[in-house]
C-alpha cells in the first residue's frame, strides 16, 4: 500500500528521469491559481532513493510550492517502490489515469468564475496566460467569455457549452444536484442528461404555478345570472360567449321533479323520445358555447323495466349531431341511493360524458393533480434501453388523476348552511362541478349550467369564472341566488336575475 508523507518542501528534488521530460501542459498554467486558493490537492508521487525523496510526478505543483514558501513549507506525497527502470513507464500510467473528479472541476471552475468576474480579459496577466490564444480551440465566430476560459484553464475535456450546463447543476440550490452529479460521476448521466433532468424539474414547477392560476385565478370572484325559464331557448345568452356548460339533465323516468310543466324533460314516454329531447337541449347549449368550448353532462342510467342503454344512446346522439366525444368519465358513488336489483348488482356509478362542438378544434384543459407515490421532486431511473444502458428523470410530487371519479352522493352541508328547510330531488356535490370547471375554462370565463338545480355551478364563482344559470322551477332558482350571493358576499353586485 502506498503511503503518504508530510516532507518539506526544501529537501525534494526532481527525479533525473523525469526531469528530462518534463513539459509544461495546459494544465500547469492553473497550478498557482488553484494551490493559492485550494491548497494541494493531489499528493506528489515519490520514490526514496538513499533517504532522500525524488520526484516522479507532480513536478509542476513542486514548482508552485518553491514559489509559495509560506504556503507550502512541507509537501503531500505519495511513496511508490518502484525500480529506476520502471519509472518512465509509472509516470505514463499516472498520466493517462489521473482523472478530476466532476465536483473538483465544479469547484474549480467556480474560484476561477468569481476571480474572473465579469471582464476576463484584463486578468489573463494575474494567470499567466498572456500571449496564449485560447481561440485556437474555438471557433473564431464564438466570444471568448468567461467559461472559455474557465474550461480552457481547468484543461476540462468538455466545451464550454458543456461546462455552463455543468455549473448550471452545481449551482442549482435542491437537494436533487447532488443526486444529478454523483450520476455524472459515475458516468451513468451526461452533463447534458443531467441539465436537461434538472431543467425538467424547473419547467414542472412553472407549469404547477400556471396550474394553479388556471385552477383558481388571482383571487377575484365571478358575478352570475340566472333565469327561470326552459333552456330550450337561451335568447339572454350571445352566441359563441361561453366556454363552458356542465349540467345534469334530468334522468330518464326516475326522478319526480318540482314545476316542471306539462312536458317535462325526464318524463318522455319513450327512450327515444327522451334521448330527442337531451339532444335538443345540448343544441341549444352548442350556439352559446366558444368554437373551442365543451359540454360536460352527467348521465345516469335508468333501470325501470331493465337496463334501457341510457347512457351509451345519448353519446351516440351527441356524436351523431356533430359533437367530438372527448372522453366519458366514471363517477362512482361512494354512497349510492338503494334501489331494487333483481338480478344485478346494485348500480353505483354515473358517467360524465365530455364533448366538444367542433371536431377540429383542441378545446382549454388544464390537467389536475393529485399526490404521487413518491411525494417530491426526485431523480429515479427510468425504462432499460435497448443496449442495456438506463435513462434516469425527475419524479414530480404529483401525478395526473384518472377519469375514474369516487365522492359520496351529495353532501347535505351544502344545502342546510344557506336554507335548512330546501330540498332537490337530484343533488349533485360541488366536488365533481368544480373538477370540470377547473379543467375546461380559465379565470374570466364564463360557464353555463342550464339546468341549475341547486346551483352546485356556483363553486365557479370561487374559481373567478361568471355563471350563468337556467332552471324551470322558480324553488330551485331561488335557492341557487341564496346560494350564490353567499358566496360573494351580500355587498357583491349580481349581473341579473329573471324569472
Amino acid at each position: 500500500m502506498n503511503k503518504i508523507l508530510k516532507i518539506e518542501t526544501g529537501s525534494l528534488e526532481v527525479h533525473p528521469l523525469t526531469a528530462a521530460v518534463k513539459c509544461q501542459t495546459k494544465k500547469s498554467m492553473t497550478h498557482r491559481f488553484t494551490m493559492e486558493n485550494f491548497g494541494q490537492i493531489e499528493p506528489l508521487t515519490i520514490v526514496m532513493r538513499g533517504g532522500k525523496a525524488f520526484i516522479i510526478d507532480g513536478m509542476e505543483r513542486f514548482e508552485v510550492a518553491k514559489q509559495l514558501p509560506s504556503l507550502f513549507p512541507t509537501m503531500d506525497c505519495r511513496v511508490v517502490e518502484i525500480e529506476d527502470s520502471e519509472i518512465i513507464d509509472k509516470r505514463i500510467l499516472l498520466n493517462s489515469t489521473r482523472k478530476q473528479s466532476i465536483r473538483e472541476k465544479c469547484k474549480l471552475t467556480e474560484g476561477i468564475l468569481d476571480f474572473l468576474g465579469k471582464q476576463p480579459g484584463v486578468r489573463r496577466d494575474l494567470l499567466g496566460i498572456n500571449g496564449v490564444d485560447i481561440r485556437s480551440n474555438y471557433s473564431h465566430k464564438i466570444k471568448v467569455d468567461r467559461y472559455h476560459f474557465a474550461s480552457h484553464l481547468i484543461g476540462a475535456d468538455i466545451s464550454s457549452s458543456t461546462l455552463r450546463k455543468l455549473m448550471a447543476i452545481y449551482y442549482y440550490e435542491g437537494k436533487q444536484k447532488e443526486k444529478i452529479l454523483d450520476l455524472i460521476e459515475e458516468g451513468r448521466l451526461t452533463i447534458d442528461k443531467g441539465y436537461k433532468v434538472l431543467n425538467s424539474k424547473k419547467k414542472k414547477e412553472r407549469e404547477k404555478e400556471q396550474l394553479r392560476f388556471n385552477h383558481f385565478g388571482n383571487g377575484e370572484l365571478g358575478k352570475y345570472e340566472l333565469y327561470c325559464q326552459s333552456s330550450l331557448c337561451m335568447g339572454q345568452v350571445p352566441d359563441h360567449s361561453t366556454r363552458l356548460a356542465v349540467n345534469s339533465h334530468p334522468y330518464f323516468q326516475l326522478r319526480d321533479y318540482r314545476n316542471q310543466g306539462d312536458s317535462p324533460h325526464g318524463k318522455e314516454k319513450t327512450v327515444k323520445e327522451y334521448v330527442k329531447n337531451f339532444i335538443a337541449h345540448c343544441r341549444e347549449v352548442r350556439k352559446k358555447l366558444l368554437k373551442n368550448g365543451v359540454l360536460v353532462t352527467i348521465i345516469g342510467e335508468t333501470y325501470k323495466g331493465g337496463y334501457q342503454g341510457i347512457c351509451t344512446k345519448v353519446e351516440t346522439a351527441l356524436e351523431k349531431d356533430g359533437w367530438k366525444i372527448i372522453d366519458v368519465n366514471i363517477w362512482i358513488k361512494s354512497n349510492p341511493r338503494f334501489a331494487p336489483h333483481l338480478l344485478r348488482f346494485m348500480n353505483g356509478y354515473e358517467r360524465i360524458i365530455v364533448a366538444c362542438p367542433n371536431k377540429d378544434v383542441e378545446p382549454v384543459f388544464n390537467v389536475l393533480k393529485k399526490p404521487s407515490a413518491i411525494g417530491e421532486f426526485k431523480v429515479i431511473r427510468s425504462s432499460s434501453l435497448v443496449n442495456g444502458d438506463c435513462n434516469y428523470s425527475m419524479a414530480s410530487p404529483e401525478a395526473d388523476i384518472t377519469n375514474v371519479i369516487q365522492t359520496s352522493v351529495f353532501n347535505k352541508k351544502e344545502h342546510s348552511v344557506i336554507d335548512g328547510e330546501f330540498s332537490h330531488d337530484a343533488p349533485a356535490p360541488e366536488q365533481i362541478y368544480e373538477m370540470f370547471v377547473k379543467a375546461y375554462s380559465l379565470p374570466g370565463d364564463t360557464v353555463l349550467d342550464n339546468f341549475v338545480g341547486s346551483g352546485s355551478i356556483g363553486v365557479a364563482l370561487k374559481l373567478g369564472r361568471n355563471v350563468i344559470g337556467y332552471d324551470v322551477d322558480p324553488v330551485s332558482i331561488e335557492f341557487a341566488r341564496k346560494r350564490f350571493d353567499t358566496i360573494l358576499g351580500k355587498e357583491v353586485e349580481t349581473l341579473s336575475i329573471a324569472a
